[in-house]
């Protein structure tokens, strides 16, 4: 959505969970808005979980909003972000990657500190939680180019920033402030139905051996995608 703050999204979403609620389970004690809010350093200090469930009966909802923007890569050679794979061609310990995605703008109180103490900043990313359920997560993007492109190469440092020329390029044309949230439906669902397992409510459940029937997952690929992410795959003969 563009032209929006962290408060419209909110706002909206907020509107959109009491609707759905309402008139799916009108006879149990409808949620009131505007729902709780926690900053994700009170939700670890409190509950040690960044999705805590604040309350026993009923469904409890709770905004956990002020992630950090970046944190320390804690694992080589994971899978912790495609553009880490793709861009930087390896996951190095102890690097800085985003909590979120890149593209998330920094809280407007520490975008002047996000070069000199990146760690530090807070990030412009909420989560709605559900008795101890995420059940989804946005975020306010960055529609500053400079910002943008300091992000990647000062401070993800993105070894060849070429890649991403076509949104920097777009984004000095002159992008709005934009920004958004995606529910998962599954999840909400699960909730919906009294907390069932996710298996009973996802669109395509996978099989006993983890195989998506649906999707023909996992299946192998061709040369071109794996050069395509600098992906080497080494066989081992039995």
């Amino acid at each position: 959505m563009a032209f929006v703050t962290q408060e419209d999204i909110i706002a909206l979403t907020e509107g959109l969970v009491y609707h759905i609620f309402m008139n799916t389970l009108p006879s149990y004690p409808q949620p009131k808005i505007p729902f709780p809010r926690l900053t994700h350093t009170k939700a670890i200090e409190m509950y040690n979980s960044d999705k805590p469930n604040i309350g026993r009966e009923g469904f409890n909802f709770l905004w956990v909003t002020e992630f950090p923007l970046f944190t320390r890569c804690s694992t080589t050679g994971s899978y912790v972000m495609y553009f880490v794979i793709v861009f930087m061609s390896c996951v190095v310990q102890g690097t800085l990657e985003s909590s979120h995605h890149p593209f998330t703008a920094p809280h407007p109180e520490d975008e002047s500190i996000v070069s000199t103490n990146p760690e530090k900043v807070r990030g412009l990313h909420y989560d709605l939680v559900c008795n101890g359920v995420e059940l989804g997560g946005g975020s306010i993007r960055i529609h500053n180019a400079e910002l943008q492109e300091r992000i990647l190469s000062d401070v993800l440092k993105v070894k060849d920033i070429s890649v991403f020329s076509h949104l920097l390029k777009g984004l000095r044309m002159g992008c709005p402030p934009h920004g958004g949230i995606a529910l998962g439906f599954d999840r909400l669902m699960a909730v919906l139905c009294g907390g069932v397992p996710l298996t009973d409510t996802i669109a395509f459940p996978k099989s006993a051996r983890g195989h998506d029937l649906m999707c023909k997952a996992p299946s192998s690929l061709s040369q071109d995608v794996l050069d395509m992410y600098h992906i080497s795959v080494n066989s081992k003969e039995n």
